[in-house]
């Protein structure tokens, strides 16, 4: 009898969770220093255009062994009837998409140091139902751990994290009947983190889905322009690591015993910019000036364009834009300043890659990155994201979503320069690294890279 009851129990839980097993997700993070750095707020997401929603970051409150807000925005502390904050907006999004999903994620590049702490002590079941009592509170479908990212010794700490949160997750469903809630992970993509950090076959136990930041292969530190999302490896040019490309690193997940049904592939919304040492020299592996290309208009950091920046800083103001095939990318040159990136058709072919390949969906990494309010790509509001979201539809049995819906789109007025810096706010926690999420190189392989690279550079252009 208790062998029959529970043989039943996995559809019990698909049943209550209400999730189809052939579902292609579109999974969307939304930041909360996005109000700050782009004027983009929750009120500004269409909540039709993802399957999945996640709010970054929360942070673990060790003392307290509870999550906790790291904006004062984020939530009001209020529980009963005044629930304003932005997680209340956020979740309330469901009011305009019933079948929209919302998650909540804790970690990220700068607040994952005290994940240890909380791991690898007695009072991990005690965090884990206190992270149920928060989810719920807040209306939130689930959670999304960005621990970033696991040492050798933290190995098995992660995978018991894991299993402990998914059997609080489990036990509240079977006891109270409640619909599951859902369990992620952000992941790595590059091979040094990827082997170090998981055990993939228990971890594919416990968690729904991996959102595999697969970005960021090149960035500030680089010495050759490159792609920071290439879909393949460039294997042309010995300059470039063969390892660091999306479809490498899916492949290596696979390998490594992750279920292709449960791996969402990253796509980032902004493009990894370069300032060239020569100007004439403009080809993808050109050398290039470490620290990145110039700063943005309006996010003003370095090396780092949103899509809509590249629009407006390079593209409409006549910069030479090419397609490269083996890579599936663009880049866009003017002057000294080099940009590789994605448009609609680089998105495009991101998702009929993984959904060709089997996986269970794509991510982007974040709403505020697109040209949101289709003001300066020429090309309708959430460009990438629409193309991302057409793209997905053949793979998928979801009915199709209103063609427009009610949002608050501000502009972004003037694209003046500022100096203005976010706002900490309460001063309990460092300022977030607002562009880490999933950085791919590691000391080791930067310092070989690093070291190639001259080696080459210095043969074939000198």
């Amino acid at each position: 009898m208790y062998a029959a009851s529970w043989s039943l129990f996995p559809l019990l839980i698909s049943t209550l969770l209400g999730v189809k097993g052939s579902e292609f997700r579109r999974v969307c993070y939304h930041t909360n220093w996005s109000n700050h750095l782009g004027n983009f707020y929750v009120q500004t997401i269409d909540p039709y255009l993802c399957t999945h929603i996640i709010y970054a970051f929360a942070r673990i409150d060790i003392s307290e062994k509870k999550l906790a807000r790291t904006e004062v925005d984020d939530d009001n502390g209020m529980l009963g009837d005044d629930r304003s904050g932005n997680y209340f907006k956020f979740t309330g999004l469901k009011t305009q998409n019933p079948k929209l999903k919302t998650l909540l994620s804790v970690g990220g590049e700068t607040l994952s140091a005290v994940f240890p702490k909380v791991v690898a002590s007695h009072v991990l079941r005690v965090f884990a139902q206190n992270c149920k009592i928060f989810l719920r509170d807040r209306n939130f479908d689930g959670l999304d751990i960005d621990w970033e990212f696991p040492q050798s010794a933290s190995r098995d700490d992660f995978t018991q994290l894991l299993k402990v949160m998914r059997e609080v997750f489990d036990d509240e469903t079977l006891n109270e009947g409640q619909s599951r809630l859902i369990l992620t992970i952000a992941t790595a993509a590059g091979k040094d983190n990827i082997d170090t950090s998981y055990n993939m076959t228990e971890i594919s136990k416990y968690v729904d889905f991996f959102n595999v930041m697969a970005y960021d292969y090149a960035g500030t530190w680089s010495q050759i322009a490159g792609f920071g999302s290439p879909l393949y490896s460039r294997l042309s040019n010995p300059l470039f690591n063969p390892e660091n490309s999306q479809n490498w690193t899916m492949n290596h997940y696979i390998a490594l015993g992750a279920p292709k049904e449960k791996l969402v592939m990253g796509v980032r919304g902004a493009g990894a910019s370069f300032t060239l040492k020569d100007s004439s020299k403009h080809d993808v592996g050109a050398p290039v000036i470490v620290g990145g290309g110039n700063k943005g208009s309006v996010r003003q950091l370095k090396g780092h364009l949103a899509y809509y920046e590249i629009c407006f800083d390079l593209i409409n103001k006549g910069a030479t834009t090419v397609w490269d095939d083996e890579q599936k990318s663009n880049y866009a040159y003017m002057e000294d300043q080099w940009v590789g990136y994605d448009d609609t058709r680089s998105v495009v072919e991101k998702v009929n890659y993984a959904g060709n390949l089997g996986l269970g969906g794509v991510m982007f990494w974040a709403f505020d990155y697109d040209d949101f309010s289709g003001t300066y790509c020429d090309n309708g509001t959430y460009p990438l994201l629409t193309a991302m979201k057409n793209a997905a539809m053949k793979y998928t049995t979801e009915d199709p979503s209103p063609s427009s819906v009610d949002i608050t789109v501000p502009a972004l007025p003037t694209l003046s320069v500022t100096t203005e810096k976010p706002s900490i706010n309460d001063g309990t926690f460092k300022l977030f690294n607002v562009i880490g999420h999933g950085v791919v190189h590691s000391s080791s392989s930067l310092v070989i890279t690093t070291l190639l690279s001259l080696c080459m550079l210095f043969c074939l252009f000198h």
